[in-house]
């Protein structure tokens, strides 16, 4: 199972990856479009009012025409609601439709001017029919010729608006929460005590991404002159390639590097899936890459498809270390969870020895009162009295003999804790252990695993409610390398899961919710096995697991 997560948590992430750039994809593109009335017949009218055909098929904003002209053209079919648009600017105008006169315009440009006056007339939707345009030259050096007529749909500029801003605007704000992740990341290792300088390149290839094509596509709007050329200049964008190579050098750790070359394989097996579907589609995908590539190669532009390249990989590498962050707390957390138990088991050791201590005292003082009343006896020569006595005490001091469980020290001293504390809670606790005097597991892991897996034992019996019922099993034994144990404890009341099908704890501290499994689970995984957890309805509540044991010794 393990295996397989490997394989699909990268699917399930680009898969959402590449669901959420489809989605906002959505906003970039314009659904519907201008299009364009074309001229079928197009005559000079002479001053003797015969006609010369002329061609249409160059435009220009300034002409050595002059004259009046005819031009006529036909509405496409299936039109929706819209508006025709054309320039009017240096001539006098008239548009008909279906022989009925629905414009009439005489405009000059004004000197100093460079755009052109425009006229807009809407159209119903489903408008049909002939096209009718007489045009008379007034100013040859500022008219757009032969006269450029077009079809815009309704809301079709308020679209292009919008995407054309969302084009650079969600790039950058993908670009603009990676540094601020990155920049988040950095100071915790700053608050941390352990600054990763290598963040700091990356840093920068997060903000030039975030600033460049932004600037480039609508800085003119927002900022002043200087900064947008600035921003947008195209040795900003380069810098930023090259000082993202400038981290990937600075990063020599092998973890950083699987994990990155995984992404990598990843992102280009996608990629090159959707360029070849594209491909056979002849999709913009693919044509935009193929372009970008011949751009790049002739021209050596860093644009397009280098730029995201490093859009991509930057945000890439922000998850990757905010991974990294969180698996550094994890393995703290487990760490401390370590310490802790390993304070434990000295606490409970000193606990044991004082109780010892005290025990010995006791000891101490009835074996006084023992031999006063031996040596009575014997001076009374009641040898009977003498014999029941003795027998007495022989019997108390087997009660009192301590178990031991086996020879190997750090196993021994965990179950004897183990029973002692089972015995203040009326809980039998039954133990089978066949292991050598010494393993190859450090003393460490040993008891974490064990005094864990004690500890839920003792608290699951604590809860029974009838103490006959309070049972303990554990079974240690090793088998063709592997150290199987096998623990199995009474419990009452309902099992809780989490919604990831994990065990819930039922510790009255939050923070300490599901340490002791993560903990015995990270052990085992070290040894190249796992933890299985089962339960029956009769009230018995398993653990085992099987331990790869090193064949060298570890510290």
């Amino acid at each position: 199972m393990k295996h397989m997560l490997r394989w699909i948590c990268p699917v399930l992430f680009l898969s959402v990856c590449a669901t959420v750039i489809w989605f906002l994809h959505l906003f970039t593109v314009e659904n519907d479009s201008m299009q364009e009335i074309n001229w079928q017949t197009a005559v000079k009218i002479e001053s003797d009012g015969t006609q010369t055909p002329i061609s249409t098929n160059e435009f220009s904003n300034s002409t050595d025409y002059s004259g009046t002209y005819h031009f006529t053209g036909i509405l496409p079919e299936g039109l929706s609601s819209g508006y025709l648009l054309f320039e009017i600017s240096g001539a006098n105008l008239s548009l008909s439709l279906n022989g009925t006169e629905i414009y009439h315009s005489s405009a000059v440009t004004l000197d100093g001017t460079y755009a052109m006056s425009q006229a807009n007339i809407p159209l119903p939707e489903g408008a049909s029919g002939e096209v009718v345009m007489i045009c008379e030259i007034i100013d040859g050096e500022s008219i757009m010729f032969p006269p450029f007529i077009r079809f815009i749909p309704d809301g079709l500029k308020d679209t292009q608006t919008f995407a054309i801003a969302n084009r650079t605007a969600f790039p950058t704000g993908a670009a603009a929460l990676a540094f601020v992740l990155i920049f988040g990341i950095f100071l915790l290792s700053i608050t941390l005590h352990q600054i990763d300088f290598s963040l700091i390149p990356l840093l920068i290839a997060a903000a030039g991404l975030t600033v460049f094509r932004i600037a480039q596509g609508e800085g003119y709007y927002f900022l002043p002159q200087p900064v947008t050329t600035l921003l947008s200049h195209p040795w900003i964008g380069f810098l930023t390639f090259l000082v993202f190579f400038v981290y990937l050098a600075m990063n020599r750790r092998h973890d950083f590097w699987r994990q990155f070359v995984i992404a990598f394989a990843w992102s280009a097996g996608v990629l090159l899936l959707c360029y070849l579907i594209s491909l056979s589609q002849k999709g913009s995908l693919s044509f935009y890459i193929n372009d970008s590539i011949s751009s790049l190669w002739q021209h050596g532009i860093y644009d397009g498809l280098l730029y995201w390249l490093t859009w991509w990989l930057t945000i890439v590498c922000g998850f990757i270390s905010a991974y990294g962050v969180a698996r550094s707390f994890s393995q703290q957390r487990i760490e401390s969870q370590r310490i802790a138990t390993k304070h434990q088991l000295l606490l409970g050791s000193y606990h044991s020895l004082e109780q010892r201590m005290r025990q010995s005292n006791v000891l101490h003082h009835e074996f006084n009162h023992n031999l006063t009343a031996l040596n009575s006896l014997y001076q009374k020569g009641d040898l009977e009295g003498l014999k029941a006595l003795l027998d007495k005490l022989t019997a108390k001091a087997n009660m009192q003999a301590q178990t031991r469980f086996t020879d190997n020290f750090t196993i021994n001293a965990i179950l004897q804790d183990a029973a002692m504390r089972a015995a203040q809670i009326d809980t039998k606790l039954d133990a089978q252990i066949q292991v050598p005097k010494d393993l190859n597991i450090p003393e460490q892991d040993l008891c974490s695993l064990l005094m864990n897996m004690m500890d839920n034992a003792l608290e699951a019996c604590a809860k029974v409610n009838q103490t006959e019922k309070r049972q303990i099993h554990i079974r240690m034994i090793i088998r063709q390398g592997f150290l199987a144990i096998r623990c199995e404890n009474s419990y009452e009341g309902k099992i809780l899961k989490n919604k990831d099908n994990t065990f819930q704890s039922t510790k009255d501290d939050p923070v300490s919710h599901g340490i002791g499994l993560r903990l015995m689970s990270a052990i085992a995984e070290k040894y190249h096995s796992l933890i299985n957890v089962m339960y029956t309805n009769d009230g018995s509540f398993i653990v085992q697991t099987a331990l790869q044991i090193p064949e060298n010794p570890e510290t």
